[in-house]
């Protein structure tokens, strides 16, 4: 008894305008009336990255190269851990933050050394995962240097700041500590 694999190739109003075109592609048209090839070469896409109504779709772990639909794992810039291709000039972190794969002129070039500073965490946001720097520091992620931060209240005091709760950082001190520093003139300070 042989093996099937069903896979959805997404959602269309008329199943009838669905026509298979070989093993592992199909091609899409409105109308039905299908014509010309699908070509794009050198480039490895998926069936979500094509915009014209007509389109041939490579099923299961299949993309389009030229007009053959390929194991996605045989395209130039496929990221493994991602499981998909990346776009040229697109790069990908790995779950740990412990590798970087970049895409550029249609080659995955893998950074082994990637890993977050001390001072940074490895998270997700925006939909971009790499490692970023901690509150009161600042850089890539990888490399994070502590921001220009007041050490004392006379720092705040000279740029002006008014009465209030600030967190300074005393030489000596790990992280900073939260003090409340008065910064208007009255008679009695002498200022």
């Amino acid at each position: 008894m042989g093996q099937y694999q069903l896979s959805s190739v997404g959602t269309t109003e008329e199943q009838q305008n669905l026509i298979w075109n070989g093993v592992q592609r199909i091609r899409y048209s409105p109308t039905r009336h299908v014509r010309g090839r699908v070509d794009d070469p050198d480039t490895c896409i998926s069936s979500t990255s094509r915009t014209e109504l007509e389109k041939c779709v490579c099923v299961g772990d299949y993309m389009i190269q030229d007009e053959n639909c390929i194991p996605q794992n045989q395209c130039s810039c496929f990221a493994a851990d991602k499981g998909t291709v990346l776009m040229n000039g697109e790069s990908y972190v790995n779950s740990g933050c412990t590798r970087r794969s970049n895409c550029s002129n249609n080659q995955l070039i893998e950074e082994e050394s990637y890993h977050c500073s001390d001072d940074a965490t490895c998270d997700v946001r925006d939909g971009v995962r790499r490692c970023y720097c901690i509150d009161g520091y600042e850089g890539d992620g990888v490399t994070c240097t502590r921001k220009a931060v007041p050490k004392d209240c006379q720092e705040l005091y000279v740029d002006g700041s008014s009465d209030g709760v600030y967190t300074i950082y005393p030489d000596g001190w790990p992280s900073g500590i939260q003090v409340y520093c008065e910064m208007e003139v009255t008679e009695e300070d002498g200022r």
